[in-house]
């Protein structure tokens, strides 16, 4: 997932609902807004929103709950020369309220804005805060609402809106568009996106007007928008970036199960449907074909031409790893699978209109303490910052040492990421740097050669008023640590905080410039952002090294009670005690 830096090169944005009495969240949330109300550069303005058709807010509402009848009234700060010590305590009062299940909500994929909200009775109030690193201003809100609530989407810079008024009629401008001119209109904005945006344009070695000119006849004579999408994955895909795809929006995978690669072979890791699990299929079953095709074939045919990577671990993880091969998405057509155990074939298949899945619910932190006094963390992903970890933090401290385990990490917020490093740092430490191309009209029209943003080293700090983590430390990578796990790793090495351990990491990361391709049909995300390690390693393209690799075999990952890369990490911790 593309990272977003928080507090450091964009903005967070929360919502929560809290009820004055019922948690301590509330009341901390409460207190917090008046004191930064009396900051002194803080400016208090009064704010009311009422609510009705989604479309009458001018960009639709952050929230809204019965209709957003009545008015949400109360008052917004706008804080500059934000301390980092204030940002720190809004977003743990933030997460305190989702830690006791008072929040609900959705974190966008692929670099978005993470959004939390809280519903509830009457007297209860709003909270609202978002986060301007590059000026340096924070916005926190406080309201109540009336008979229902609602907060617009640009709460942080509308003081008044009501949406209950009738709406000025808008032009479409694609209402009179066939579905030929919609799709030629995406080929072009996908064309035209990554001319201005793609930040490795010039590691491509084909000429990207020609591939726009060949695909032009292939989208007239696609017969739906979703063939329209794979040509344009295709695209994307000849582009060789992890950061740079195209995903559809109407895209549901079935997946009946996921997989494992090792060894050029393809075996089952987690079975996610019930008529399969009653077929007999189980975990550590090899794969053997697909629609009569040899798995490893149908892999290369049918799923890698639209992966888009920029290393072949990451190709690799990507066609075969997790649920990539059996993942249903356009069609309902019936799947036919081959599975071999114990020296005999199962066949079974499987329709995703009559699936029947099971749950299976990966938690974001897993923790446990293991033998010898060694404490094991693995972290999912980096979509939301890991609440868990603050709460066995004081157990962690009592551990002589610490496992992190990242592999099959996809990224998400590199903030996220950083807040784990600061607990493990007793100084200031430097994150990675970046580039970006500069685009100035004026200076093209000169005939200006391109020129380059490039960033000043940024650091981050350790979490004030929390006691460090000084014990050794190794973390565990693979194929998967992927995009804001890749910048933990880069950052954790530049610190020589420890080791690396495992299998090289999937080269990509980056910030996509998100662009709408067929309206309401798909989009293109575009890496326009090149980082390097702090200590100077340009790891795109190649994945980042580890200081121990370990590769898993059928006996470590499926049968052994460690994997091998974990049992490699104690032995290292074994003999670094014994010196």
């Amino acid at each position: 997932m593309a990272k977003i830096v928080n507090l450091l090169g964009c903005l967070f944005v929360s919502l929560a609902f809290a009820y004055g009495q019922a948690n301590d969240g509330a009341e901390r949330l409460a207190s917090l807004f008046d004191q930064l109300r009396d900051d002194s550069n803080a400016h208090v303005v009064c704010v009311q929103y009422t609510g009705g058709d989604f479309e009458k807010a001018g960009g639709g509402f952050l929230w809204q709950n019965r209709d957003g009848k009545g008015w949400t009234k109360g008052e917004r700060i706008k804080l500059t020369n934000a301390k980092s010590r204030q940002i720190d305590r809004v977003v743990k009062c933030f997460e305190l309220i989702a830690e006791n299940q008072y929040v609900s909500g959705q974190t966008y994929k692929q670099g978005e804005l993470s959004e939390r909200c809280v519903s509830g009775a009457g007297g209860q109030k709003v909270y609202a805060y978002r986060y301007e690193p590059r000026q340096n201003v924070l916005y926190f809100l406080q309201a109540t609402p009336g008979e229902g609530c609602c907060v617009p989407m640009n709460w942080y810079c509308r003081d008044t809106v009501d949406a209950t008024v009738v709406p000025v009629v808008r032009h479409d401008p694609f209402a009179r568009f066939t579905p030929v001119e919609r799709r030629l209109l995406g080929l072009s904005r996908l064309w035209a996106g990554v001319k201005q945006n793609f930040v490795f344009m010039s590691r491509i070695n084909f000429n990207w007007d020609s591939v726009y000119v060949a695909n032009i006849e292939r989208v007239k004579n696609a017969s739906s928008d979703e063939e329209c999408t794979r040509i344009f994955q295709q695209m994307a895909a000849l582009l060789h970036d992890g950061h740079t795809y195209v995903y559809d929006y109407s895209q549901r995978p079935s997946e009946p199960v996921t997989t494992k690669y090792i060894d050029g072979h393809v075996y089952v890791d987690a079975v996610l449907d019930k008529g399969l699990v009653q077929s007999g299929i189980k975990r550590g079953m090899e794969l053997i074909s697909i629609d009569g095709k040899p798995v490893l074939e149908y892999g290369r045919l049918k799923v890698m031409p639209y992966v888009s990577s920029s290393t072949s671990q990451w190709t690799i993880h990507s066609t075969y790893e997790n649920s990539a091969l059996t993942a249903c998405g356009f069609t309902d057509d019936t799947m036919h699978l081959e599975f071999e155990w114990q020296g005999k074939r199962v066949f079974t298949d499987y329709t995703p209109g009559n699936s029947q899945p099971l749950t299976v619910r990966k938690p974001q932190v897993e923790w446990e303490k293991l033998k010898g006094n060694i404490g094991y963390i693995r972290i999912s992903h980096f979509g939301t910052r890991p609440g868990l970890f603050d709460k066995i933090y004081p157990e962690l401290l009592k551990t002589k040492a610490l496992i992190l385990d990242l592999r099959g990490n996809p990224g998400g917020n590199s903030g996220n990421a950083d807040y784990i490093l600061r607990h493990l740092a007793t100084d200031t430490f430097q994150l990675s740097s970046w580039s970006s191309p500069i685009y100035i009209p004026a200076l093209v029209s000169w005939g200006y050669p391109v020129s380059w943003h490039n960033s000043a080293p940024v650091y981050q700090y350790p979490v004030e008023g929390v006691e460090p983590y000084t014990q050794p430390v190794v973390v565990l990578v693979d194929r998967g640590t992927f995009s804001a796990a890749e910048d933990f790793c880069a950052v954790f090495r530049g610190m020589k905080r420890g080791i690396l351990i495992g299998t090289p990491t999937a080269g990509s990361t980056g910030n996509g410039v998100r662009i709408e391709l067929i309206p309401g049909k798909n989009y293109a995300n575009i890496c326009s952002k090149h980082d390097i390690a702090p200590d100077g390693t340009d790891f795109v393209g190649k994945g980042i090294i580890p200081d121990i690799i370990v590769e898993e075999s059928y006996q470590t990952f499926f049968e052994d009670k460690k994997d091998a890369a974990l049992t490699a990490a104690l032995q290292y911790l074994e003999n670094l005690e014994n010196r």
